[in-house]
């Protein structure tokens, strides 16, 4: 026989009591509403709730596992919000391209084949220093990374400094320079 199932809830709500500052400043960086940075902590309940729903299994989770719950909910709403946004464009607003709005579309095709780089180049890397670089690229300082993480700060510098390094060499290996390389 099964032992019973033991109620998550109680679990979460001490987990998103805990990390929940940290939940809804990943809202604040990535520029949601309060509306939204609400649906951000209730989607990462949810996920979190789905992926262990044993409360046991809640109280051990570190708070990197939920920062990066938190990131991936926040990026999956600001997709939503794109998407909303472009279906509600009309096509009269599209217009004609001109010389600067094509200008501006080869950056925004450059920036998005650099960010598309970058996520493999991050995907390929060492599960700590990659949420370390993650969290730098979203404009986190290395105390609050210390604070969110539960790290050391030579830890979290170390991961920092080797990621970075090993973020330009894949980046370079891949056909990137920097201005001085040229």
């Amino acid at each position: 026989m099964l032992p019973p199932r033991l109620d998550a809830t109680p679990m979460l709500d001490a987990l998103l009591a805990r990390l929940g500052r940290m939940v809804r400043a990943v809202g604040g960086r990535h520029a949601l509403g309060a509306d939204e940075i609400d649906a951000l902590v209730q989607e990462v309940r949810i996920r979190i709730w789905r992926a262990h729903p044993e409360s046991e299994e809640i109280e051990r989770l570190p708070t990197s596992y939920v920062y990066r719950t938190a990131m991936a909910a926040a990026i999956d709403l600001l997709r939503q919000r794109r998407r909303h946004v472009e279906r509600a464009a009309p096509l009269e607003e599209a217009g004609a391209v001109t010389a600067g709005s094509a200008a501006t579309a080869d950056a925004a095709v450059l920036a998005a084949e650099l960010g598309a780089a970058i996520d493999r180049a991050l995907a390929s890397m060492v599960e700590s220093r990659r949420v370390v670089v993650r969290m730098h690229l979203a404009g986190y300082g290395r105390e609050e990374m210390v604070a969110m993480l539960g790290w050391p700060d030579g830890k979290v510098r170390n991961l920092l400094y080797r990621g970075m390094d090993d973020l330009r060499e894949r980046l370079v290996r891949a056909g990137y320079r920097w201005p001085e390389e040229r």
